[in-house]
C-alpha cells in the first residue's frame, strides 16, 4: 500500500512538473504577443473606463493615479469608488481629479445586506462607467506606462470578454518570501494558463481581481459582479461563470507591465492567502487537503516506500519546479530555493485557516467583515 501511494505521489509531482514547463514555453506576457502598433481609426482606440475600488488607501494611490494619467493610451477616463476610508483617501481623490479633467471619484454609500465590499464597489463603479472596455484595477498596483495600450491592444486583437493579469509580485521582506511565492507555486504547477483562453471548461478558470479587463457589453448584459456579490474570491468565480457562458478570456502573468505588493509580512500573506487557497482547487476542502498532505508528505512516504534512488528522482523533480516556476514569474531562484522550508510551513497554515474560513463563511480585511 505505500509503495502504491509513493508511486501516486511520484507521478502526480510528474504531471505538476509537465505543466510547469507547458507553462514556461507560454507567451504568458503582454510584450510576448507581438502585439504590433493600433490600426488606424476610433473603433481601434476603444474608450477605456479605468475602474479602482478604494478603502484607506493613502499610501498607495498617489502613486498610481500618477502613473495612469501619464499613459502613453491616453482615450480613458479613470473613476475611483472611495468606500468609507478613514484616511486621507479623500483628499488625495479630490487633489487628483481638479488636476485632470478624466479623472473623478465617487463616495461611497452604506454597503447593502448580502454583499462583499469589493463586489459592491466594483458594481457601482461600472454603474458610472462609460467606456467600452471596463478596467478594474486594485490601488496597491504599479503600472508601466504603456500597460493601458499593451491591455487594449491584446483585448481586442483577440476578440476578449475578459483579460485579467497575476501582477508581477513584489517581496522585500523574509516573510514575503515565506509567503507570497507560492501563488505562482501554485498556480503554474496545476493549470496550464493555456487553456484558459483555449478551454471553455469551468475547471480551467484562473483570473486576478487586481487587473480584470471587461468588454462594457458583455458585463451590463450580466451584472458579473452582481452574479457573485457576497463572493469572497470572485475573481476566479467570475471567470468560471464566464466560461460556462461561452465568452473568451484569458489570463497572463504581470512581469514589469503591472507589479504589486501584496502583503508586508508572513503574518499579513497567511492571512491574506486563506480566503482563497480552495479556490485553486475549485473550492473543495477535500482536493486542497489531499493536496497538501501528497505535497507535505510526499518526501517521507517516497523515501520509506522506495528508497534513496526514489527519493533523488523526488527531490530532482522539486527542484527543476522551483526554479522553472521561479524563472516564469521572474523571480529570483535562489530565494525560492532557500525558502523552500518556511514556503511549506507557512502553505500548511495557509490551507488550514483557509479551511476554517471555508467552512466559517466569514472573513475580516481592512476593519470590515463579509460573509
Amino acid at each position: 500500500m505505500m509503495n502504491l501511494l509513493a508511486w501516486i505521489i511520484l507521478v502526480f509531482l510528474g504531471l505538476r512538473l509537465v505543466v510547469s514547463l507547458v507553462n514556461y514555453f507560454s507567451p504568458l506576457y503582454l510584450e510576448e504577443a507581438g502585439m504590433g502598433e493600433h490600426p488606424s481609426g476610433s473603433s481601434a482606440r476603444p474608450f477605456l473606463s479605468v475602474l479602482i475600488p478604494a478603502r484607506n488607501e493613502e499610501r498607495n494611490l498617489p502613486g498610481l493615479l500618477e502613473a495612469l494619467l501619464q499613459q502613453s493610451y491616453s482615450h480613458f477616463e479613470l473613476v475611483v469608488y472611495d468606500d468609507h476610508s478613514s484616511d486621507a483617501t479623500p483628499r488625495i481623490l479630490e487633489d487628483f481629479s481638479r488636476r485632470d479633467q478624466r479623472m473623478r471619484w465617487v463616495a461611497g454609500g452604506e454597503l447593502p445586506e448580502g454583499w462583499a465590499g469589493k463586489n459592491h464597489a466594483c458594481h457601482r463603479l461600472a454603474q458610472e462607467a462609460a467606456g467600452r472596455l471596463l478596467l478594474f484595477l486594485d490601488a496597491d498596483v504599479s503600472v508601466s506606462n504603456d500597460l493601458l495600450e499593451k491591455a487594449v491592444a491584446r483585448f481586442t486583437r483577440d476578440k476578449l470578454s475578459l483579460l485579467s493579469i497575476f501582477p508581477h509580485q513584489i517581496m522585500k521582506s523574509p516573510g514575503e518570501w515565506m509567503t507570497v511565492p507560492l501563488m505562482n507555486w501554485i498556480l503554474l504547477s496545476l493549470l496550464p494558463m493555456v487553456l484558459v483562453r483555449k478551454s471553455s471548461r469551468p475547471s480551467f478558470a484562473a483570473a486576478n481581481g487586481q487587473f480584470m479587463m471587461f468588454d462594457a457589453d458583455a458585463y451590463h448584459q450580466n451584472q458579473w459582479h452582481l452574479q457573485v456579490k457576497n463572493n469572497l474570491v470572485e475573481d476566479i468565480e467570475i471567470n468560471r461563470i464566464m466560461k460556462e457562458k461561452g465568452h473568451p478570456t484569458t489570463t497572463l502573468l504581470g512581469n514589469h507591465d503591472v507589479m504589486c505588493r501584496m502583503y508586508g509580512s508572513r503574518r499579513e500573506g497567511i492571512h491574506g492567502f486563506a480566503k482563497n487557497v480552495t479556490e485553486f482547487f475549485g473550492g473543495s476542502i477535500v482536493l486542497s487537503s489531499i493536496f497538501t498532505l501528497l505535497v507535505i508528505g510526499g518526501v517521507v512516504v517516497v523515501a520509506l516506500a522506495m528508497g534513496w534512488m526514489a527519493l533523488a528522482a523526488y527531490l530532482g523533480m522539486v527542484l527543476v519546479m522551483k526554479v522553472v516556476i521561479s524563472k516564469k514569474s521572474r523571480q529570483p531562484v535562489k530565494n525560492n530555493i532557500a525558502y523552500h522550508i518556511p514556503q511549506m510551513t507557512a502553505f500548511i497554515l495557509i490551507v488550514v485557516r483557509g479551511i476554517h474560513v471555508k467552512r466559517k463563511g466569514r472573513y475580516q480585511w481592512k476593519g470590515r467583515t463579509t460573509g
